[in-house]
């Protein structure tokens, strides 16, 4: 019995002493692990403890840590002549390109928006200065000329029928083309079509504008420089404007396309179908500008058509000039 309870005192006393050895072994182990300083790099060994590499890093990369700021700031400055310098390229490229010289046309004009109908109006004042007899006196005092930058459409023409200032397009029987809809639906960025000559000036008196007269409308389309369609170049195709040409992306004749479906056949200041998609009423009662079944050979700005004011056409709709005085 006492044996028994000896063994038993020995076993638990070896058993301490154990523990204690190994805790001090641990103690031992983490004052032997080095502490690294603000310039050495230390990496992890999973297996063991870390491994401390006592070269510093500016030894490692040759480089004076005094010298990081001067290197940091060449080092942006660098980056800011590259910025600069490709800047500088892509303006260049830019400025030799004719859509880019259109668009410093544009810029030069001031856009204003009908918020109530979401009418886009382009300032063409200076283009039809010319048109004026005003001396230089007058004009600097007269008003500002603004054209619509698209063809008047659908929605904007329905907004007027329910606020009960313009009629409903009677002629609905033009080979089904006339794109007036009872409700509003998918035809709503169409231009208006099928609108008599009353009807144009109903919805024109309602925005407080007109229709544009014949020299007027040839003058803003010839620009600054004489040009014989809105975009500039001598070729008529429907790449630029929706007229009857057969192929994949032309329309063939059948009916009028959304304003603005045709950007590359734009004028400088950004104006829309001026050749093409529908004719358009001007003021004296005639029309100009070509539709939708016109072929290229009939898009010119001598190609005019005198009209029956009482009747409208599946390919004859408007757009608007207004006049507003200078503060």
């Amino acid at each position: 019995m006492f044996s028994d309870q000896s063994a038993s005192k020995s076993y638990v006393a070896t058993k301490r002493e154990d523990e204690k050895q190994a805790l001090k072994n641990q103690e031992n182990e983490n004052k032997a692990i080095p502490k690294s300083t603000p310039n050495q790099q230390v990496y992890f060994n999973v297996d063991t403890h870390p491994i401390v590499i006592a070269k510093p890093i500016s030894e490692i990369f040759e480089v004076d840590t005094k010298d990081l700021p001067k290197i940091k700031k060449n080092r942006l400055s660098s980056m800011l002549l590259l910025l600069i310098a490709l800047a500088m390229i892509t303006v260049l490229i830019l400025a030799l390109r004719p859509d880019f010289q259109n668009w410093l046309i544009q810029s030069r004009h001031v856009v204003s928006t009908n918020d109530i109908l979401q009418i886009e109006w382009i300032d063409v004042t200076s283009l039809l200065d010319e048109l004026s007899t005003n001396t230089q006196d007058q004009k600097d005092k007269k008003e500002k000329s603004w054209l619509t930058k698209t063809e008047i459409t659908v929605g904007q023409y329905r907004q007027c029928v329910d606020l009960q200032k313009c009629e409903i397009p009677q002629n609905q029987t033009n080979y089904g083309l006339c794109t007036w809809t009872s409700t509003a639906g998918k035809n709503e960025n169409l231009p208006i079509n099928c609108i008599n000559y009353t009807q144009a000036l109903a919805f024109a008196n309602f925005q407080n504008a007109t229709l544009p007269t014949q020299s007027q409308w040839r003058k803003i389309v010839q620009s600054t420089d004489q040009r014989v369609t809105p975009w500039g170049g001598k070729e008529v195709s429907c790449l630029y404007a929706v007229i009857y040409e057969k192929g994949a992306a032309c329309n063939e004749g059948k009916q009028p396309f959304q304003v603005c479906s045709k950007p590359q056949g734009n004028h400088p200041l950004g104006i829309c179908d001026l050749f093409g998609n529908v004719w358009e009423w001007l003021k004296d009662a005639q029309s100009i500008g070509g539709g939708f079944y016109s072929d290229f050979q009939s898009i010119s700005l001598d190609e005019i058509k005198i009209r029956n004011q009482d009747q409208g056409d599946s390919a004859l709709g408007f757009r608007l000039l207004k006049h507003t005085r200078n503060d």
